[in-house]
């Protein structure tokens, strides 16, 4: 489902996807959560609510649809903004601080991962995949992933890349901050290079963007806050009450885990399979694949990982 609304998103340009976006993303959760806040608010709805619905006029329906979804908007933006500083902070091993014990606590309990691909380790991942010769031409054509994927990219004495002189044009106007969190949002080479092979990709080749995965990202991190309201809810709930309250604890916390899982899972495969995809894309455009005899892979193995991630 997923990969069609991402698909045809893609075709449509980039208003369409971010259309597609804002719905399941922003809108949808946004529902949820004024649905969950106004039943904790008022308990009694529980029990009256259909009554509610039934008393109110046509134009009372419209109007109260509007205010609904206005409501549900600006509480989905907002919710979305949080959820993504949690889920990136929690996510991000490699961004915690020295000492920071809550962290390395989380991580160990929620999320025993180890840190992202570093550039290098990326690098070396999809030069295994497709070949050293396809990877070497490619970086040849794109000097800048080639120095965005180079080790020793920070120069640690300042927190800023040691940018050569062609470079530094390009990206003089960025800053960049190692100790910034919150996923897509973080200032690292990776997620820069990811940026610039996703951007290719829109203008390229859509059908074969990695939209699908930033589709799957939000909605993993905007599940969370529905998911923790869940237990006030029981807990308002009259019909529900404290019998369930437990089970339903348990319930949001494997759920909210889950939701950080996919989070983490997608972010892994969007920043990878930007970047390879680009590559396969490239080759297949400039016909330049060569044969198994070379190292390479062939054109029906490329197209086919491309129809398959």
């Amino acid at each position: 489902m997923l990969n069609q609304l991402a698909t045809i998103a893609g075709k449509q340009g980039v208003l369409g996807f971010w259309i597609t976006k804002e719905i399941v993303s922003v809108l949808i959760p946004g529902v949820l959560l004024l649905l969950e806040v106004f039943l904790v608010l008022q308990p009694q709805s529980w029990a009256n609510f259909s009554t509610l619905v039934n008393d109110v006029k046509v134009g009372g329906v419209v109007l109260f649809s509007i205010v609904g979804i206005c409501l549900a908007y600006v509480l989905g933006h907002l919710a979305r903004n949080l959820e993504f500083s949690i889920a990136g902070w929690i996510t991000e091993p490699e961004t915690a601080r020295k000492g920071d014990r809550l962290h390395s606590k989380l991580m160990r309990i929620v999320l025993p991962w180890g840190p992202h691909r570093t550039e290098v380790e990326m690098r070396e991942e999809i030069e295994s995949r497709l070949g050293p010769t396809a990877m070497s031409r490619f970086l040849e054509e794109y000097p800048i992933l080639d120095r965005l994927l180079t080790e020793n990219v920070w120069d640690e004495r300042n927190n800023q890349r040691d940018q050569p002189k062609e470079w530094s044009r390009i990206s003089r106007a960025m800053k960049f901050d190692r100790s910034r969190r919150g996923g897509a949002l973080e200032d690292k080479p990776v997620v820069e290079a990811f940026g610039y092979a996703k951007h290719w990709l829109r203008l390229e080749s859509p059908a074969f963007g990695v939209e699908q995965h930033e589709l799957s990202i939000n909605i993993a991190a905007t599940l969370i806050a529905p998911l923790a309201m869940l237990p006030l809810v029981a807990w308002a709930s009259p019909t529900i009450g404290t019998n369930m309250l437990g089970a339903t604890v348990v319930f949001s916390l494997l759920g909210i885990r889950w939701s950080l899982n996919e989070f983490r899972r997608n972010r892994e495969w969007e920043r990878l399979g930007a970047i390879e995809r680009m590559l396969i894309v490239w080759e297949i455009k400039t016909h330049k694949l060569s044969d198994d005899k070379s190292g390479e892979t062939r054109p029906a193995s490329l197209l086919r990982r491309l129809s398959l991630r």
